[in-house]
Order: structure tokens, then C-alpha cells, then sequence
């Protein structure tokens, strides 16, 4: 059920904030290692092959990425779609992986100054971290091209569009950070793709594209819908900062704290999108089905 999986997240939470406390109080001499303890963990329990941690739920993920990064020759479902709308939001962690690489490769070789290794992992970051952050823009994107293959819809090709704007956003942070491009391109970029998906968002993947009225609504707490909408707006325009790769926050501390706090705000706008998101396709679903599904007891009415 969504409560066991909520506890199994509510733990790796827990020793994510145990594994920050105890790098910053310095407990340990080499507490440098101490991130990479605890990478070393989440991935155990990804792959671990016990029947504990939820198996069949890590192993359908693990069967739906395979889906996502073989594209165009993996299926595209709900289930994969969804899934990589979950990591367009998760570009900075992205980019964050591509710099511990860098960090713990460097770290291994040569132990006798960290902060040599940020400073070096930083400036390599910035000048590659293009190369890997565009990636979830790009399965999407090719999802969506398949899917207007095989159904011939041009609402996906509207979709990809999206996607591509992204990718273009990505691409003028790389080249203004190189001088190539200038800021106000990056900026306008930003803003006009922020909006192409505040409207996708409400018309198509929420389902409102004939008003609140017309439209459904499985939740009986209704003020519910104009909050998560307005926490969506700003949830998609403080994240904008961190796609601007400096041209919004150009110090390079300051960029670093504001990256910090807004990412974790973009993942809790995912959750709350989410939450209209797959109400929205339950709604699409129930002509198909003799049941209602049900409601998580969260958002019954007080």
C-alpha cells in the first residue's frame, strides 16, 4: 500500500538527514566518504534481491527505467511516461551525480586535498554538466515522438514541443556560461518554457481544457485543486532559478545555496502535480472500469 511505501521513503530520508549531520559536525576524520556511504546504500537497497524493501515495487522500476533510457525501442505506457516526468525534475540531482563522480574519481587518486577536488569538480560541472542535465528532457521528448508514431496524435507532437523548449533552456545555460550566448536569451528561454508547461499542466495533464466545472473531480476537498495550482506557479518560476545556471544568482556560493533550497521545492511540486496527475487519468480510466478507485484517506474532508 502507498502507507508502506511512504515508511520505506520516511527511513532513506532518515539516514539522508543522518548522513548530513554527520558530515557537517565531523565526527569522523574522513567524513568526506560519508555521501558515498550512503550512496552505497541506496543502491543496495535497489538491487538487493531479498524479498524486503518493497522487491516487486524496486523491480518494476528498475523494469520501467530499462523501458525509459532504451528509447525509442522500449514501450511507452503510464507508467513510463510518468516515471521520467519525475526525473525532468530531478536535472539538478542530474548534474549533482555527474559531480560526485568527478569529486570521489579525483578523491581516490588524490586524498591529500579535498577541497582541491570541489574546486576542480566544480569547474569541470560547469563546463559539462550540459551533457547530462538535458538527458531527462530527451527521453521525454523521444517518448513523446513515439508515441505520435504509433497513434498518429499531434498532441504529443504539442507535447514534445515542451520538452524541446527545455532542452533549448539547457542550451543557452550551457552557452552563456561559455560566452557564446547571451543572458537575456537564457533568461527569455527560461520564462517562455515555464509557461508552456503551466499551460500543458492545467489544460492537458490535469484534464481542466473545458474549465473546473466540466472536468471530474475524484477529491471531495476542493479547495485542494486552486492550492496546488497556485503552488505550481511558484514552484515552476523559484526553479527557474536553478535552470539558469547562474544568469538569475551569478555567485557562484550563492547559486549554490539557492540550488540547494529550490530543488528539493521542485520535488515537492512534482508530488503535488502528481497528485492531479494520476487523479486525472483515473478520471480518463473510469468509463473503462466497473469501480471507483479509491482515495487515500489524506485527502478526505476534514
Amino acid at each position: 500500500s502507498w502507507v508502506k511505501a511512504m515508511q520505506v521513503a520516511a527511513g532513506l530520508s532518515f539516514l539522508w538527514v543522518m548522513a548530513v549531520a554527520l558530515h557537517f559536525l565531523d565526527f569522523f576524520l574522513h567524513h568526506h566518504y560519508i555521501p558515498l556511504c550512503l550512496i552505497m546504500v541506496y543502491l543496495v537497497v535497489l538491487f538487493v534481491p531479498l524479498n524486503r524493501f518493497r522487491r516487486s515495487t524496486r523491480r518494476s522500476l528498475l523494469r520501467n527505467l530499462t523501458q525509459i533510457v532504451t528509447l525509442p525501442f522500449g514501450s511507452v505506457g503510464f507508467a513510463q511516461f510518468f516515471l521520467a516526468d519525475q526525473l525532468t525534475s530531478m536535472s539538478t540531482a542530474v548534474a549533482d551525480g555527474f559531480y560526485t563522480v568527478c569529486y570521489y574519481s579525483r578523491l581516490f587518486h588524490n586524498s591529500k586535498d579535498p577541497n582541491c577536488q570541489v574546486e576542480r569538480c566544480f569547474d569541470t560541472t560547469t563546463n559539462y554538466k550540459f551533457c547530462v542535465t538535458f538527458i531527462p528532457y530527451l527521453w521525454r521528448l523521444m517518448q513523446c515522438l513515439r508515441m505520435f508514431v504509433t497513434t498518429k496524435k499531434t498532441l504529443h507532437l504539442i507535447n514534445a514541443g515542451k520538452y524541446f523548449s527545455f532542452i533549448i533552456v539547457v542550451a543557452s545555460g550551457f552557452g552563456w556560461t561559455h560566452l557564446i550566448s547571451p543572458r537575456w536569451l537564457l533568461v527569455t528561454a527560461s520564462v517562455l518554457a515555464e509557461l508552456y508547461a503551466l499551460g500543458w499542466d492545467i489544460l492537458m495533464d490535469w484534464g481542466f481544457i473545458k474549465g473546473i466545472k466540466e472536468r471530474q473531480l475524484l477529491y471531495s476537498w476542493t479547495a485542494m485543486y486552486p492550492m496546488i495550482l497556485l503552488l505550481d506557479i511558484l514552484g515552476r518560476f523559484m526553479f527557474l532559478t536553478t535552470k539558469s545556471q547562474g544568469a538569475i544568482v551569478p555567485l557562484m556560493y550563492a547559486e549554490a545555496f539557492v540550488i540547494c533550497v529550490l530543488a528539493p521545492l521542485e520535488i515537492l511540486r512534482r508530488n503535488l502535480w502528481n497528485i492531479l496527475r494520476v487523479e486525472s487519468e483515473m478520471v480518463r480510466q473510469l468509463p473503462l472500469v466497473a469501480f471507483s478507485p479509491p482515495v487515500p484517506v489524506l485527502f478526505l474532508p476534514f
